[in-house]
């Protein structure tokens, strides 16, 4: 009969020979080695975890992902499929790096003998991958397009506040097109948050800002800052002659017909309130008595809502150009759609030019 002993000796060897049975041998820094693998390109990990048919399966989705997104980019109609795009590509990416890992995890291939230099090509390997995906979404924002939100509702019913819409950047505006832009006054809203800075410094106070508000140590001031950025329709093209009078909008001193849901146009005066004649010297630009010649790359823009729309009536002169006037650089691209709320989705086609127009790329 056996003694206590040796049932233990015997249990200890049973479990021993049952955990040698089934480790994976130099499993140690595998994991992390197809996660960064896997940041780096979908499927790569899956390869070095010695799933071919998977990391193929992997790598040519996401493949397809990468030519689907550039014929969006070529298509600014196709735009709006991004809302599809995107989340498809995301959770492609999370199925490919957890079926990755759990690879690591059961696979007998020997993977970088040094667990130590599995670590560190980990590392390396998910850092490029991230760094990648980072340069891409800034190269495509700064490049390509550009989702936004209106705050107001000076472009009513276009665009409306708390509606995002795309801006896509490599398509060519005309008059009539709804453009975001470069706010104006941005300079001299920066300028003013140096003053701010340096006041407050001085003075021991906290001063903090966002896009549209100053806050002074934790209280948000009651006169909001501009935005950095506008949405606006183009009015106005190089060259033209615009000027609205209590009759209409005159574009080279002939009336001009406005798309459906557009204005009426109001003439106002510097301090936005309505002219009822011809006052050259308050009204405000472009408007009753103080028409605004365009120069060879300044445009015109006004808001559809026009009794409450800040544009080139009140824009400050920016750098060289003259009050009021948009440089070109200064027009972000063409609003192509609008995406979010779903019971607003619609497609902005391009404005039809009217005779005499002209349209420039951006």
């Amino acid at each position: 009969m056996q003694s206590t002993e040796d049932v233990s000796v015997i249990s200890q060897q049973v479990a021993a020979a049952y955990v040698q049975a089934h480790a994976r041998p130099d499993a140690q820094g595998k994991a992390i080695l197809v996660l960064g693998a896997s940041l780096a390109w979908p499927g790569l990990g899956q390869f070095l975890a010695g799933r071919m048919a998977s990391g193929l399966v992997f790598s040519v989705l996401w493949t397809g992902l990468i030519i689907g997104l550039m014929q969006v980019l070529q298509n600014p109609q196709l735009l709006p499929l991004m809302l599809v795009w995107l989340p498809v590509a995301v959770l492609l990416q999370v199925c490919q790096i957890f079926h990755a890992i759990w690879c690591a995890r059961r696979t007998s291939k020997a993977i970088l003998r040094d667990p130590l230099l599995r670590y560190v090509a980990g590392i390396v390997l998910g850092a490029g991958g991230v760094f990648c995906y980072c340069a891409g979404i800034n190269y495509l924002q700064n490049n390509w397009f550009e989702i936004c939100y209106s705050p107001t509702p000076s472009m009513s019913p276009a665009v409306s506040p708390g509606d995002l819409f795309l801006i896509y950047k490599q398509e060519p505006f005309t008059r009539w097109d709804i453009v975001g832009i470069n706010s104006p006054e941005r300079s001299l809203v920066a300028q003013m948050k140096e003053s701010a800075k340096r006041l407050a410094a001085a003075s021991g106070h906290q001063v903090e800002f966002t896009d549209t508000q100053m806050i002074v140590d934790g209280r948000a001031m009651p006169t909001p800052l501009p935005p950095p950025n506008l949405v606006k329709r183009i009015v106005g093209l190089p060259h033209d002659k615009i000027e609205i009078t209590g009759f209409g909008l005159l574009i080279d001193g002939k009336s001009v017909s406005l798309p459906p849901n557009v204005g009426p146009y109001i003439s106002t005066d510097r301090y936005e309130q309505p002219l009822a004649g011809t006052q050259p010297y308050f009204a405000a630009t472009g408007c009753w008595g103080n028409p605004i010649t365009l120069g060879g790359d300044e445009y015109y823009v006004l808001g559809d809502n026009s009794a409450i729309s800040g544009d080139s009536r009140y824009f400050p002169a920016v750098g060289v150009h003259q009050p009021g006037a948009i440089p070109r650089e200064d027009i972000m691209g063409r609003v192509v759609a609008r995406i979010w709320p779903p019971d607003r989705w619609c497609i902005f086609g391009a404005a039809p030019p009217p005779p005499g127009s002209q349209s420039l790329d951006h």
